[in-house]
């Protein structure tokens, strides 16, 4: 009898010890990873059906990944790639860049980081000029989305890809 409860003892402590472990190792999945998400699918049409995909955490506390959000149709668009962080309010989201702005500075900031890419683009067509090669002309929302683009690909690259 004595022998049945000691053998009893170490199944309940272990028990207890691996479902401490499985909390610990799913903590992100199941705490961290829905309370970021929100931020992300609170700017959505539908944000119950939002799906998400490879996304992670980084040490700076960036949430990175994919989502898949349907449209006023009620078909879902395909992937995007994303970073949020909920202490700042900031979204990043591919073809869009800044989304939130949590004060004056950070919207200040993404304006200044955007017309520098629109330099940018006008630089490289300068140069492309100087070489003899033909200009594509951009329309003034082209150079707005291409800026856009740019900005994200910067932000991605800095948050997310290490």
């Amino acid at each position: 009898m004595r022998q049945s409860q000691i053998w009893l003892s170490f199944g309940v402590a272990f028990a207890a010890v691996a479902g401490i472990a499985v909390c610990f190792a799913k903590y992100n999945d199941w705490v961290t990873l829905p309370r970021e998400r929100e931020l992300i699918s609170k700017y959505m049409k539908d944000p119950a059906a939002t799906q998400f995909r490879n996304d992670r955490i980084t040490p700076d506390g960036w949430l990175c990944g994919e989502f898949n959000s349907k449209n006023e149709y009620g078909a879902y668009t395909g992937f995007k790639r994303f970073t949020s962080h909920t202490k700042s309010g900031a979204v990043y989201v591919e073809g869009l860049s800044l989304i939130t702005e949590d004060d004056f500075d950070r919207s200040h900031e993404e304006v200044i980081a955007l017309l520098d890419k629109r330099i940018a683009l006008s630089t490289r067509q300068i140069a492309a000029r100087g070489r003899g090669e033909p200009i594509t002309k951009y329309t003034e929302g082209e150079r707005n989305r291409m800026a856009r683009e740019e900005r994200f690909e910067d932000r991605w690259k800095d948050l997310c890809v290490k």
